[in-house]
């Protein structure tokens, strides 16, 4: 069937449930790294952002509050990861959720899910949209930034236009992001269930590594004081 925007969607029954799958067109544009984007866009790229967290409250969609798959003690058998975790969960019942500073989200607005025209940006896979603090947001976007550069200051610059952004916001970068570290550390896991097996190809091998070395990464994110 298609929707109503044209796109096909389709429904496939399995052994879990249905499966709903969508066909769309591709946004169109070029995409880019971080260090190929001048000043003008690493502006527009904050200024997109802005635009998605104080423009979509309005969508009537319901989403999951970001975070809360860190709650419950899913860490129990990592005493030293399971009390990081719960220092910095117990932070975010001090942190406002007014709607200048709380919404709807993207997830993961980084360039790799981004296209550009000229300085004219269009966001795609928002399969981590959520309802969080807005900060946590741009911690994701701009975890590939350093936060002394050039680059993540003319995103910050672009920031403000639209919504508030202050120092106080920007000293909760660096939670969020062993936030973000420590949902990694929730998720990923279960594709490594299988393990490998001799007869796997060499890029599912190198696949398995990159998972595991990405998670032991993200543990040590998420263990610095």
């Amino acid at each position: 069937m298609r929707s109503a925007t044209g796109h096909l969607v389709e429904t496939v029954p399995t052994a879990l449930g249905e499966v709903h799958a969508v066909l769309v067109s591709p946004a169109d544009g070029a995409q880019l790294e971080a260090h190929d984007l001048n000043p003008s866009q690493l502006r527009s790229w904050g200024a997109a952002l802005a635009r998605l967290h104080h423009g979509s409250d309005n969508t009537g969609i319901a989403l999951p509050t970001a975070f809360t798959e860190l709650t419950g003690g899913v860490f129990g058998g990592d005493a030293p990861l399971a009390a990081a975790v719960a220092r910095l969960t117990d932070r975010l019942a001090d942190l406002p959720r007014d709607p200048a500073r709380f919404g709807t989200v993207h997830g993961d607005f980084e360039p790799d899910n981004l296209v550009w025209r000229g300085d004219a940006v269009t966001a795609f896979d928002f399969d981590e949209a959520a309802r969080s603090w807005f900060v946590a947001d741009i911690a994701a976007a701009v975890r590939n930034l350093d936060e002394g550069s050039p680059a993540f200051a003319e995103f910050v610059a672009g920031y403000p236009q639209l919504g508030p952004l202050d120092e106080a916001d920007l000293r909760h970068l660096p939670p969020f992001t062993a936030l973000r570290a420590a949902t990694d550390l929730v998720r990923l896991p279960s594709v490594l269930d299988a393990g490998t097996a001799p007869g796997d190809p060499d890029w599912l091998v190198a696949l398995h590594g990159h998972v595991e070395r990405h998670l032991r990464r993200q543990r040590a994110t998420v263990l610095l004081p």
